[in-house]
This record gives C-alpha cells, sequence and structure tokens, in this order.
C-alpha cells in the first residue's frame, strides 16, 4: 500500500476518520504512520509531522519536544523521527496499538474504494490483507485455504457477506482500539484536526 503523502488538510481529514470513531491519534500514532509497517509504506511525510508540530505550537507554545519538532526541516528525516520517537515515548504509545490504527484506518479506505463486481472486489481484499500477511485477527477469508471452489467464492453472495464481516469486524477493531489506548489523558497530544 503506497504512501498518500498528501497536504495537511488530507493528513487532517484522514486521522480525523479515526477520531470521529473516538480513537485516539496522538505523536506515536504519527511515528507509526512516517515509519510505515510491514509492507505498508508511509502514510505520513516528513513534512506533515512537522507541520503538525507547527499547528500544535499555537496551543502550547511552552513544549520543548514540540519546539524541537517544529523546528527541523522535512529533508533531515532521521531527526523528524528521533522528535517523533521522544514525543511518542513522553505519551507512552503503544506501536502495536498504533500499527492496528492505521490497519484499520487503511481498511476503511480500502472498503470504500472496493469495486462493485465480486472477482475484483475479493481479490482486492486479499491483497490487502496479504500485503498485511493475514494477520490473526483479521476478518479475511482467502480462498485458496478456505476450501471454498472458486465458482462458489466470487459470488455476489459471498462478497456481500464478506463486506458485511468487515464492516462487523471494523465496529468491533475500533471499540477495541478506544479501550486499548493507554493514552494518559493529560497527554499532550498532536492538533491534527
Amino acid at each position: 500500500m503506497s504512501a498518500a503523502f498528501a497536504d495537511r488538510a488530507e493528513l487532517a481529514r484522514r486521522l480525523g476518520r479515526l477520531r470521529m470513531r473516538g480513537i485516539v491519534v496522538g505523536w506515536g500514532t504519527l511515528l507509526v504512520g512516517l515509519h510505515g509497517f510491514g509492507w505498508v509504506d508511509r502514510q505520513v511525510s516528513a513534512a506533515n509531522a512537522i507541520a503538525v508540530a507547527l499547528d500544535t505550537l499555537e496551543q502550547n507554545p511552552d513544549d520543548d519536544l514540540v519546539l524541537a519538532l517544529a523546528c527541523l526541516r522535512e529533508s533531515e528525516t532521521g531527526e523528524v523521527v528521533g522528535a517523533l520517537e521522544r514525543l511518542a515515548e513522553r505519551e507512552g504509545a503503544d506501536y502495536e496499538l498504533e500499527r492496528r490504527k492505521w490497519r484499520l484506518l487503511l481498511l476503511e479506505e480500502r472498503i470504500e474504494a472496493l469495486p462493485a463486481d465480486p472477482l475484483h472486489g475479493l481479490l482486492n481484499l486479499d491483497e490487502f490483507w496479504g500485503v498485511l500477511g493475514y494477520p490473526e485477527d483479521g476478518p479475511h477469508t482467502v480462498q485458496t485455504r478456505s476450501g471454498i471452489p472458486p465458482e462458489d467464492y466470487y459470488t455476489q453472495d459471498n462478497y456481500e457477506a464478506e463486506f458485511t464481516r468487515h464492516g462487523r469486524w471494523m465496529e468491533q477493531e475500533a471499540r477495541l482500539l478506544k479501550q486499548a489506548d493507554a493514552v494518559d489523558a493529560g497527554a499532550e497530544l498532536p492538533d491534527v484536526s
């Protein structure tokens, strides 16, 4: 899955989707988005992270860690990563949890862009989960592993069932992420609104 480097407003829109579900978006979320994970490319650029820091400084100009990030140039990627690591450490980020947040967001975006026909839609879902290594906790059903013959698997009925199952899984995953967020209520979170 390729990076979706976009302007600041696009990043805010994307991360706002998580916030609308009640999921905390913090410095750790930005750090994981900047690193990418597994076969998932970067979702956040160094310039995005610096822009978020600049916006956050408007709320709290005395935060030295945020100021350090805001003063960097986008070409100083290693320093941007280091600054984000310090901010994520301060907020107590759980990187596995942050990867799950990105996974949920990427799946939502993929579901919205699925083609109407069952063959391409199911292949698209399989590709998505394949990129993520078919995680144990995912809702995916791989045709070749399911024992379902292709003529039964790539049907409209099965596509709709997979779509429904993915929708239920996304709702459950959002609830689990909200419950698991261990970010201290007093932590300074980035302004990605």
